[in-house]
């Protein structure tokens, strides 16, 4: 009888940490579409308390596909965790092993939105951390924020913060993402490129114009 009734508690005790260790969440039917966001029923739960170390599982009960993707205060994807797109029945699981709070959205119907709250102490593991930005262009711009991400941006003071390969047209200004340096002359025609509207390009002295730093051509 005592053999007996260890193995219950055993069992039991199991049970409920196996219950504590994952929670499921659901994309309920019609979410595709807005409205579920002014019950906060896009994700059932939307917002779920968990402890370090436990795993969270979306399933999706939809008719189209949804995604559950990580994002950052600016609703920009943080890298924590994606399930790519998830088609009708299907399921996506992730384990969170660092404490904080989360906040995700279906990057194909951005009104869905969700939560995650994880509790208690940090595991040794760092796979819950924001992943760095990727760069497959390595021009110092992550592709989110890329229109080329291919192609590597051109450092010239002219669009350098689109990301894409670019040629500075005559009397165009830096851009703000790359102010003139005080004091210097990048293409040494004795206009400080501070005061320089061509700073790559220097200027054609020939009585017109030779004060705002472009090339020209005298009328």
């Amino acid at each position: 009888m005592l053999v007996i009734i260890l193995v219950a508690i055993i069992v039991s005790v199991q049970a409920n940490f196996a219950f504590a260790q994952t929670t499921a969440v659901s994309i309920p039917k019609g979410t595709s579409s807005p409205g579920c966001e002014t019950k906060s029923s896009c994700f059932i739960p939307s917002n779920i308390k968990v402890s370090a170390g436990s795993k969270v599982t979306w399933k999706n009960d939809d008719t189209t596909s949804h995604t559950a993707t990580s994002v950052d205060a600016s609703a920009v994807p943080s890298g924590v965790f994606d399930s790519s797109i998830l088609m009708p029945g299907k399921t996506f699981s992730f384990t969170f092993k660092n404490a904080g709070s989360y906040s995700y959205i279906c990057m194909l119907h951005p009104w869905m939105k969700g939560t995650v709250e994880v509790t208690g102490t940090t595991t040794s593991s760092d796979s819950s951390k924001p992943a760095t930005p990727k760069d497959s262009d390595k021009d110092g711009i992550p592709d989110t924020k890329d229109k080329c991400p291919k192609e590597a941006e051109t450092k010239n003071g002219y669009q350098d913060d689109d990301g894409c390969p670019d040629k500075k047209p005559a009397g165009t200004t830096p851009s703000t993402s790359q102010k003139p340096t005080p004091g210097k002359d990048a293409d040494k025609d004795g206009i400080p490129d501070e005061k320089d509207k061509c700073p790559n390009a220097a200027e054609t002295k020939n009585g017109y114009k030779d004060d705002d730093g472009c090339p020209d051509k005298k009328p």
